[in-house]
């Protein structure tokens, strides 16, 4: 996903739409997406097509330097990318509650399991 906030960075700083980049790799719509998102790996030759593209070396995707200003720190939290705006206390009072149901359901599957075992044994 590293890689993907950098196009997309590129992206907004040069004004280009992603329909342009995915004409250039000759890819769909949807490919492009996924690897911005980080849940396809684009191969070398892709990534070295996107270089081309905004005029860049390769190695531009792997350092850090100029993706300062997209992620920022605000007040108590880190924030994650500067699209949505998720801190990191938000992250973890979601992995709180995530955390909660999961103990409320394994509660469950224990309870249904005692029932299942009741009733077998009453055979």
């Amino acid at each position: 996903m590293y890689i993907g906030l950098i196009i997309e960075q590129l992206l907004s700083e040069r004004k280009v739409k992603k329909i342009s980049l995915y004409n250039h790799l000759g890819i769909a719509k949807n490919t492009l997406n996924d690897y911005l998102v980080g849940k396809t790996s684009m191969t070398v030759e892709t990534l070295q097509k996107i270089a081309d593209f905004f005029n860049v070396p390769i190695y531009f995707f792997f350092d850090d330097k100029h993706l300062s200003s997209s992620i920022s720190q605000t007040g108590n939290g880190n924030v994650i990318g500067d699209r949505n705006q998720v801190t990191i206390s938000d992250c973890e009072s979601r992995l709180k509650s995530a955390d909660k149901e999961i103990e409320h359901l394994q509660e469950l599957v224990k309870e249904k399991e005692r029932t299942i075992q009741i009733l077998i044994d009453r055979k």
